[in-house]
């Protein structure tokens, strides 16, 4: 009888016993990545092509070898092919493409080496969007409050889109911003202002919902009306612009980052530790371990075969750490 009992009491701490931590290492230095000057890095995009940067402000992405050297940059202001009016934002790539989004109404393509493609006609307000990932041919679009889907997906092959509507509560400002994440067959919404994930599978299905423990279940802030309406909105967006804007007194969460198809790191924020701390969960939403940041300028974007790509919010450049195991 007090064999059972000794086995009952270990199998829920199994989980514990086989996780490994982890550790920020040293400083990679990148050469040209490193001494770039970018303005506004708004995505990074690491694969085994190299390194892409968009530059939101700069009007420009750049491209590096996985070493970090500078390989090309594209862009300018204009609207002709390849050119930038308020600048690239997010970026996506397949094996041989790369997608970047902009303020305009469609996506700009370029192969892998970042030569321009053409335009694709994208969606009616690409500038309303939380950020972009490719899966299996299609674009997972994460929209901000102002569509009343909650995930777009645009097939790439077909060029159309899909809309999914989620039983998501419309909520003002940034209360509503969320990332995607996907995670083995299966996608993780995690909120940047709220203590909230949830978890879809391949269909938009929701599996699961839950949240870290020990975090707020939402940021501080105030609700501001919006006085200067956009004209011709239809119902749904009116409703929205209604609300008014949240504008939160300090950061919750700052950034979501894949760091296997079982962990997430969550970069933390004034409001739930410092942005000098990250925690490592796992795709339950477990708190595995928490991670102290080099300092609390870097914000991460990226994690690719054991580094940890940043951008430094001071001095605009990114910075590189190895990520390595206890």
């Amino acid at each position: 009888m007090s064999s059972k009992i000794v086995v009952f009491l270990i199998i829920p701490f199994l989980t514990f016993f086989n996780f490994l931590e982890y550790k920020i290492g040293k400083k990679i230095e990148m050469e040209d990545l490193n001494n770039t000057e970018f303005i506004e890095v708004l995505d990074i995009e690491v694969t085994k092509k190299g390194i892409f940067v968009s530059d939101t402000k700069g009007l420009k992405v750049y491209k590096f070898d996985n070493q970090g050297n500078f390989l090309k940059s594209t862009g300018r202001y204009g609207k002709g092919p390849g050119e930038y009016v308020h600048g690239p934002r997010f970026i996506a790539s397949s094996d041989s493409t790369i997608y970047v989004s902009s303020h305009r109404p469609f996506l700009t393509t370029y192969d892998e080496n970042l030569n321009f493609i053409k335009n694709k006609k994208f969606i009616y307000s690409p500038a309303n969007i939380h950020g972009i990932v490719f899966s299996k041919d299609e674009l997972i679009i994460a929209p901000s409050r102002f569509y009343e889907e909650s995930i777009i997906r645009y097939n790439i092959t077909r060029e159309n889109s899909k809309s999914i509507y989620l039983d998501f509560e419309l909520e003002p400002g940034l209360l509503s911003k969320y990332a995607v994440i996907s995670m083995g067959d299966n996608w993780h919404i995690l909120w940047y202002f709220q203590n909230r994930i949830e978890v879809y599978n391949s269909d938009f299905e929701r599996i699961s919902k839950f949240s870290i423990q020990g975090i707020p279940s939402r940021s501080s802030g105030e609700i501001r009306k919006i006085r200067l309406l956009p004209k011709e909105l239809n119902a749904y967006q009116a409703k929205a612009y209604g609300m008014g804007t949240f504008i939160p007194s300090g950061t919750f969460f700052n950034s979501f980052v894949k760091l296997n198809e079982d962990l997430i790191i969550v970069q933390l924020g004034s409001q739930t530790g410092g942005s000098n701390k990250a925690l490592i969960i796992n795709k339950d939403g477990q708190k595995m371990q928490e991670l102290i940041l080099p300092n609390k300028e870097l914000l991460l974007m990226e994690y690719n075969e054991g580094r940890l790509f940043f951008i430094n919010r001071a001095s605009k450049k990114i910075e590189v750490f190895t990520l390595e195991m206890n």
